[in-house]
């Protein structure tokens, strides 16, 4: 790992020593302080701690950094005093800035959006990693390695199932992901948010114990730069062509546009990049970056009209109500094919190239079951379920003799409690009355994703108490306790299951799954009767609605437990938005 990170430094020729010493002289470490040429042993033990995972890059670059400082700065080479010397502000970008990872990279000339253009736009060159170049790096020369047995099991599982992209080729394909969102960066005064977005490659049957290894940024970008569709498709262009080749395992004679390419690279052409053969069998992101890549004619905001799905034609009003879980429902069986997906869902100009990778299938588009789940449904059900305990039940004070902060802060003091006896980590701050009901008067226990997960686990144990004491003050509490009961058990069983699982495993997760998105319906229901109190609102989460739950069991149908989804539901930024998605139906299970 050393060498892979060190080769094409300018300064290293042909040593990982990087003043020029020998293995032999390095080798003698980092604490012989009697010679000064070889205190860049310090730069190599960082690096075997990052390669190693025994520190993170930050903690391995202060840990150097203080070494040298014992030493002192008078004692270091060049080398050496070149990197201790850098910004403290971003140690992992120094650290990779200095190591110089040989990878291609190409320059996009894209439109972007300038408002004081008439144009609305301007050229300009956005930089990004070659695809191909990356997958060559990792698997050429650091050695990055993925199972036979593995790869060949989950080609026959999902061929076995009959995973559209899978049942088009014989071939076993390292399977390849892409992975997109936008992230908010800062806000300055009187001045827009400030967001990015970044587009990631990674691989899905390649699984570090630190997830940040297995996710290979491509590309970032300044959101608010993105001129229309065109911003992104000049993007995506370049990275479909990049995987393409990976695709075929050939160095290209041309580039995208035709022409041939530079002379030093003429001598590759033909020649394998890797001596494999990738597809990329996954298109992950949230709702938002789904919608905004592929600008798909469904929306979560459509009525009688539009479809609020991409994947079946599931509507808000009519006999194809996405709210309709029962049997009956004629939406599980009415799920796009492709040319559907393409007539229907496709806008007719300004295509996106995502759809020229190869073997691509509208089944490879993949929603993110965190942002699905725990940044959506967690949001309503658990801020709704904290509100009606406050104001139905006296188990943090009665509701009205007390100021509701004050309840609020009784709440927070047995979650802590809860977290403690659990032995259960969680960073979720105290709760506030403006964590849980939004200046436009939205009941959404808005948190990060894993402290949502925590809190449910409390308020199912906190439901379950008042289903015992308070079950004649509020006729929801009964419902509400065995909801987030079923919905704890679906969380757990997802989480504990393996990657392909068995006729039982699959029964139990979507029958867990079916009782919570059927108890959710009744709730919206009975809530209509509540407008008189904050809890009114979990009547107004059809717009999250967990009828997503079902056509989350996808997973199940599949026989396919895997964190994101092989398909959609449709959801906004806060969560499920109807869906019933692409819908197979639940006797599927294999």
């Amino acid at each position: 790992m050393r060498k892979a990170l060190l080769q094409g430094h300018p300064s290293i020729p042909s040593t990982p020593s990087l003043d020029g010493a020998s293995d032999d002289e390095s080798s003698e470490g980092p604490y012989d302080t009697d010679r000064k040429k070889d205190l860049s042993s310090f730069i190599l033990r960082t690096i075997d701690d990052v390669a190693g995972a025994v520190s993170s890059v930050g903690q391995a670059v202060r840990n150097c950094r203080n070494h040298c400082k014992e030493v002192g700065f008078n004692r270091l080479n060049s080398q050496t005093l070149a990197f201790v010397k850098k910004s403290k502000i971003n140690a992992a970008r120094n650290f990779f800035s200095f190591c110089h990872v040989p990878v291609e990279t190409a320059t996009i000339r894209a439109p972007v959006r300038d408002r004081k253009s008439r144009k609305g736009f301007k050229w300009m060159n956005i930089e990004m990693l070659e695809p191909y170049s990356v997958i060559q790096y990792l698997w050429c020369t650091v050695g990055l390695e993925i199972d036979d047995a593995q790869l060949h099991n989950f080609w026959a599982e999902h061929r076995a199932r009959g995973t559209p992209w899978a049942v088009a080729t014989e071939t076993d394909f390292i399977p390849l992901a892409l992975y997109g969102d936008g992230c908010r960066i800062r806000q300055v005064s009187l001045q827009p948010v400030q967001k990015a977005i970044g587009i990631f490659l990674s691989c899905p049957l390649y699984r570090p114990k630190g997830a940040r290894a297995c996710r290979w940024l491509l590309c970032t970008l300044d959101e608010n730069l993105l001129y229309k569709e065109v911003t992104l498709n000049k993007i995506f262009a370049r990275i479909v062509w990049s995987l393409n080749l990976l695709w075929e395992d050939r160095f290209p004679a041309c580039d995208p546009f035709g022409q041939p390419v530079p002379e030093r690279f003429r001598a590759r052409i033909g020649t394998p990049i890797t001596g494999k053969r990738f597809q990329v069998v996954e298109f992950r992101g949230d709702w938002v970056w789904q919608k905004q890549v592929f600008r798909f004619n469904s929306t979560w905001l459509a009525g009688a009209r539009k479809p609020v799905c991409f994947a079946c034609p599931a509507y808000r009003t009519g006999q194809c109500r996405y709210t309709d879980v029962t049997e009956s429902s004629p939406l599980w069986d009415r799920q796009y094919t492709y040319l559907e997906f393409l007539n229907r869902e496709m806008p007719a100009s300004g295509l996106s190239p995502v759809l020229l990778l190869r073997g691509f299938h509208h089944s490879c588009l993949a929603l993110c079951s965190m942002h699905i789940i725990n940044l959506g449904l967690m949001y309503g059900v658990n801020g709704s379920c904290l509100m009606t305990i406050l104001e139905s039940t006296e188990m943090f004070g009665r509701y009205g003799e007390i100021s509701l902060q004050e309840q609020m802060d009784l709440a927070y003091q047995d979650f802590k409690q809860f977290l403690r006896a659990s032995s259960i980590p969680c960073s979720q701050p105290a709760f506030t009355v403006k964590l849980v009901v939004k200046k436009n008067g939205e009941v959404l226990m808005t948190g990060k994703a894993y402290n949502n997960r925590c809190i449910q686990l409390w308020l199912e144990k906190v439901m379950r108490s008042a289903a015992g004491d308070y079950l004649h003050a509020d006729e929801r509490i009964g419902n509400m306790s065995v909801c987030m009961t079923a919905l704890a058990r679906f969380m757990h069983l997802i989480e504990a299951s393996p990657r392909f699982l068995s006729v039982e495993q699959a029964a139990a997760i979507h029958r867990e799954g079916m009782l919570f998105a059927r108890l959710h319906v009744l709730l919206n229901h009975q809530s209509a009767r509540h407008l008189d109190t904050y809890s009114f609102r979990f009547a107004k989460t059809d717009a999250i609605f967990a009828t997503g739950t079902r056509s989350w069991m996808k997973t199940t149908w599949d026989g396919c437990a895997e964190p994101y989804l092989e398909r959609t539901l449709c959801t906004r930024d806060r969560g499920l938005c109807g869906c019933r998605s692409f819908v197979c139906g639940p006797s599927n299970t294999k």
